[in-house]
């Protein structure tokens, strides 16, 4: 499994490098970017196909001009079955997580947060984990946290937000995180990223 991370603000600063990269795009991420309203937005888009770009380069694999999708709107490459990648981006950063087994990845910029928003969409154990933490700061980081496991794991199971937040619970103690759920019959392992820059990185990937 490859992991890769860009700040998309030269992108955004530079119009230049954002046509030259534009111009390398397959016809799908180019749909993306232009359905943007905003310049952000479109350079974010951009963001997570330049490193799906690279990392299939890297592969050997000449990028598929289209992608297929499946009931949820995970994307997927017909072409290519034995490769799955998920993409995610925030703030200014751009994530892309590809692997020969199911996966998912997911990154958020951590800002303030309202409890009350973990009491309603996340399982009762991770929102009693979050409310524990013993400052503000660190009930923030605990929330991102588990927010981006979360995610992580319904884009790895390819069904997304459409499978409810609270149906399943996700408890990370130091370097052990625990899921627990019955959604699915297969076993998952995660990845964070902790590269301090005010932003959270997980990656769930299946294991069997």
């Amino acid at each position: 499994m490859n992991i890769s991370t860009f700040d998309v603000t030269p992108l955004v600063s530079d119009p230049t490098l954002f046509a030259e990269w534009y111009e390398k795009m397959p016809a799908w991420r180019r749909r993306r970017i232009d359905s943007m309203k905003h310049e952000s937005g479109k350079a974010l888009s951009l963001g997570v196909g330049v490193l799906l770009h690279k990392e299939l380069l890297e592969m050997g694999i000449e990028e598929p001009d289209e992608v297929s999708m499946n009931e949820f709107e995970k994307p997927f490459y017909k072409e290519h079955p034995e490769i799955h990648f998920s993409l995610s981006h925030s703030g200014t950063m751009a994530m892309c997580a590809i692997s020969d087994k199911p996966v998912g990845c997911d990154v958020e910029r951590q800002r303030q947060r309202d409890l009350d928003i973990a009491k309603r969409f996340f399982a009762k154990e991770e929102y009693e984990l979050i409310k524990s933490q013993p400052t503000e700061q660190e009930q923030t980081s605990m929330f991102f946290r588990i927010w981006t496991l979360k995610e992580s794991f319904v884009k790895c199971i390819g069904t997304g937000l459409s499978t409810p937040l609270n149906e399943f619970s996700i408890i990370p103690e130091q370097e052990i995180i625990t899921l627990n759920q019955i959604i699915s019959n297969s076993e998952y392992s995660f990845v964070e990223l902790n590269l301090d820059d005010g932003y959270k990185y997980s990656v769930c990937v299946k294991t069997n």
